[in-house]
C-alpha cells in the first residue's frame, strides 16, 4: 500500500519507489546505486525522475512519511523500532523529519489517530 498500485505500464517513479521500500530499513540506498540497480547513470536518473517532476530525495520522504504514519496509526510499534525501520539509526532525526513532514510530533500524531 504505501508504494501505490503498479501502474499498467512501466513506471520509473513507481519502480524507485518500490525498490527504495524494499531496501528502506537498512538506511535510504545511495542513489548512486539505485541508479546502478535501473542500468543508467546517476545523471541520467535524476534527468527521468526530473521529467516526471520528481526528485531522489522527495521520494525517499514521502515514502518515510508514509511509512511512519502508517506505523503510527496501525501498530503499537516505539518510537526506535519506526526509526529503524526507516532505515535511521536513532529516533532523534526521525522526530525532527516528521515535525517537519506534519507540523506534529509523532507521539501526538500517534495519539489523535488512534
Amino acid at each position: 500500500r504505501i508504494v501505490g498500485r503498479r501502474p499498467p505500464k512501466a513506471d520509473l517513479v513507481h519502480s524507485v519507489r518500490e525498490y527504495v521500500v524494499q531496501r528502506l530499513k537498512n538506511g535510504a540506498p545511495a542513489f548512486d546505486t539505485v541508479a546502478g540497480h535501473f542500468n543508467m547513470s546517476a545523471k541520467t536518473l535524476e534527468r527521468r525522475l526530473a521529467e516526471r517532476n520528481a526528485s531522489y530525495r522527495d521520494l525517499v520522504d514521502a515514502i518515510r512519511c508514509d511509512l511512519a504514519k502508517h506505523y503510527l496509526s496501525n501498530t503499537d510499534l516505539r518510537l526506535h523500532q519506526i526509526a529503524y525501520a526507516l532505515g535511521y539509526s536513532e529516533p532523534a532525526p526521525l522526530v525532527r523529519a516528521f515535525k517537519r513532514w506534519t507540523d506534529t510530533t509523532p507521539m501526538r500524531f500517534r495519539e489523535k489517530h488512534r
